[in-house]
């Protein structure tokens, strides 16, 4: 097990935030290109595809009598779905609809996840409309509120997150969707380099999950790392959708329902969320749901291939015990499998990390930095590990920063996003700049700092001369 307390060293701390607000401070000026009037036709193309939501969800049965309860309430209010007081009025008032889960001041919750928990096609009408009207509202109108002239460009702040991770806003790049395609794209092909360059990404490989290994150090996470022919993600994701983890040919096909897609959401809707303190009920109804869109080895739709397992249905989170034979009860054995048999070094890491922060009322990261305060469980254990990735990230955003300006590079970084660096290429400076970034995130910073004892990885990705942000495909790297 690895330490559960390290030295805080608050003169390299300062230093690298100071160097790193300086470095941000100029790399704020860079920006992007907006193309206005691809935002124009997409805003007008969301807000068509809003309204013809909205008349779709007052048409089904529970629209229908949504509007009715309104009237005969004697209510002035008009019918509004996206209303979220509005719609928990309507679900546990009139339906009599029993709630999953509850606010922080003891409402019945009406979130995308106390939705998604319902499993009702009318909710996810709901979470259809919300999602397209987040796109427009938020991402959209965001990047129209802030552009100046065509030109985009955020803030980058060091001195909100009690992580200690960075901070953009205005916009806030680092909460624009990537896992969904469709979102992504419509955010990103409205971004562009200067004219006659190229925008890319350099992006830490896994990164939290390296940094985590350095605090705890479990062996079978070491394995993982290091062997190319280890996948925990494939692993899981074969155990929580019943297929086989050997399947090469399955798990690359990225077919809608294939595959690829089996392992995104193992990863992304099991993996990642356990790590950071997440739990069955909490990721079951989500996997569930992904599941309808999911298909088995033999192209059986995969709700048919988990009944096949003895799978009969979701199950209900808001029972006190799991059923027997339901999604939830296997999501459960799934998940004792992964922390007590595969990471148990892992487990008691987290046990003895947290006790010590009971006792102290801190806890050190190891670059530096004190978390001090009243915290959560789950912050207690995140925090050292998000802290620590991104300030990764950022003392080699400032590396490369001033190797650029000593060499007078026409390319320049534009954006920091938690693990990946988004950068303006020069067309004539790509190989330079690629193998400098690579020295600098995967040899340097081992150098840096001797507590990384795991290697470090990174991707790189570009887009084609004067390509949008959405345009950018892996480069294959040979150094």
């Amino acid at each position: 097990m690895g330490p559960t307390f390290v030295k805080a060293d608050p003169a390299a701390a300062s230093r690298l935030f100071l160097e790193g607000q300086v470095a941000l401070a100029e790399i704020e000026q860079h920006g992007f290109r907006v193309n206005l009037n691809l935002l124009s036709k997409d805003e007008r193309l969301l807000g068509d595809e809003i309204d013809k939501l909205i008349v779709e969800v007052a048409a089904t049965p529970e629209g229908r009598q949504w509007k009715k309860w309104l009237a005969r309430t004697g209510s002035k209010k008009e019918f509004h779905p996206l209303s979220n007081p509005q719609l928990a009025s309507f679900l546990f008032e009139e339906l009599k609809w029993e709630p999953y889960s509850f606010t922080e001041k003891g409402q019945p919750a009406v979130d995308d996840d106390a939705l998604v928990l319902f499993d009702q096609p009318f909710c996810d009408q709901i979470l259809k409309l919300r999602k397209k009207d987040r796109t427009l509202g938020t991402f959209l109108h965001g990047i129209r509120s802030e552009q100046v002239d065509g030109w985009l460009r955020s803030f980058f702040n060091l001195n909100i997150n009690i992580s200690l991770r960075g901070q953009s806003d205005s916009p806030n790049f680092q909460n624009f969707p990537i896992r969904d395609p469709e979102q992504g794209r419509i955010i990103r092909d409205k971004l562009y380099p200067r004219i006659g360059h190229q925008l890319g990404e350099v992006d830490f490989s896994a990164l939290e999950v390296h940094i985590s290994h350095c605090y705890h150090q479990d062996p079978t996470m070491d394995t993982y790392l290091r062997d190319e022919t280890k996948n925990m993600h494939r692993d899981t994701s074969s155990e929580l959708f019943f297929v086989d983890p050997m399947n090469e040919i399955y798990f690359a096909d990225k077919a809608p329902g294939g595959g690829f897609w089996v392992r995104f959401h193992g990863k992304n809707g099991f993996v990642f969320p356990e790590f950071y303190g997440s739990w069955f009920k909490q990721v079951a109804p989500n996997l569930w749901r992904a599941a309808k869109e999911l298909k088995a080895e033999d192209g059986t739709p995969m709700y048919q291939h988990l009944k096949a397992h003895g799978i009969k249905g979701l199950g209900n989170v808001a029972d006190k015990y799991v059923g027997k034979g339901t999604f939830l009860e296997h999501v459960q054995k799934v998940e004792d499998k992964f922390w007590n048999v595969r990471f148990p070094i892992y487990t008691k890491w987290k046990e003895a990390w947290y006790q010590e922060y009971l006792q102290r009322g801190y806890f050190n990261l190891f670059t530096g930095f004190t978390c001090s305060g009243v915290m959560r469980k789950n912050e207690v254990l995140n925090y050292p590990v998000q802290g620590a990735a991104f300030h990764c990230l950022l003392w080699s955003m400032i590396q490369l920063h001033n190797w650029l300006k000593r060499y007078n590079m026409k390319t320049r970084i534009v954006s920091q996003i938690h693990d990946s660096l988004v950068i303006d290429f020069h067309p004539s400076e790509v190989e330079d700049v690629v193998a400098a970034a690579h020295h600098i995130m995967t040899k340097a910073i081992l150098k840096h700092w001797d507590w990384l004892i795991i290697p470090l990885k990174v991707e790189f990705e570009l887009a084609p001369v004067d390509g949008s942000w959405n345009d950018k495909k892996k480069l294959k790297v040979k150094l």
